[in-house]
């Protein structure tokens, strides 16, 4: 099985695997994994349906759970929502990159 990934719930955009990411996405590859039970899972998104916190616990994301995905800049900049519905999932497959991904996410409003 190949690439797989979700769209952003706030941007629209894939999380982003780590393989062969440029500098310029590296954001978007921190992806915050909402349950509709209420659990929120925070770490690196690697490209096969896994995310792995900062501890080095990994998460497989069950496809029938109706995961919501978020960049984790996108979540915390719109208020760390709670979980409000099923993400899309991503026709690039969160590896490819178009012409007008960079940007997507307005890093200008950020609160660092």
């Amino acid at each position: 099985m190949g690439f797989f990934s979700w769209n952003c719930k706030h941007c629209n955009h894939s999380i982003k695997s780590d393989y062969g990411l440029p500098e310029e996405y590296e954001y978007m590859r921190e992806a915050v994994l909402l349950l509709p039970s209420g659990s929120v899972i925070i770490g690196h998104y690697d490209g096969y349906g896994r995310i792995t916190d900062e501890a080095g616990c990994e998460t497989e994301i069950d496809f029938c759970g109706r995961p919501e995905l978020w960049h984790r800049k996108c979540w915390e900049q719109a208020g760390k929502p709670s979980y409000t519905g099923e993400s899309d999932h991503a026709n690039d497959q969160g590896f490819f990159y178009e012409e007008n991904t960079a940007g997507v996410c307005d890093k200008s409003q950020w609160v660092l």
